[in-house]
């Protein structure tokens, strides 16, 4: 039951992670278009980017977890 939910885990964390990239490049690309970079939209793709370095991590450790329960 624990290794069926940590799979799926793994899988919300990684569609979610992969829908914040995408949210990221496009506000990236729309303060380098329509705005200046100041502290206000600096924090926000600041926070962006640790919101899924955490993601990433999260599935990492998950991933490994799995995989010692495995072998």
């Amino acid at each position: 039951m624990k290794k069926v939910f940590s799979v799926f885990l793994i899988t919300l964390l990684s569609l979610i992670s992969l829908y914040a990239i995408v949210d990221l490049v496009s506000s990236i690309y729309l303060v380098a278009r329509y705005g200046s970079v100041n502290a206000c939209s600096s924090g926000l793709l600041a926070g962006k980017a640790l919101f899924i370095a955490a993601c990433i991590a999260f599935v990492i450790m998950l991933n490994r977890l799995i995989r010692k329960k495995i072998h």
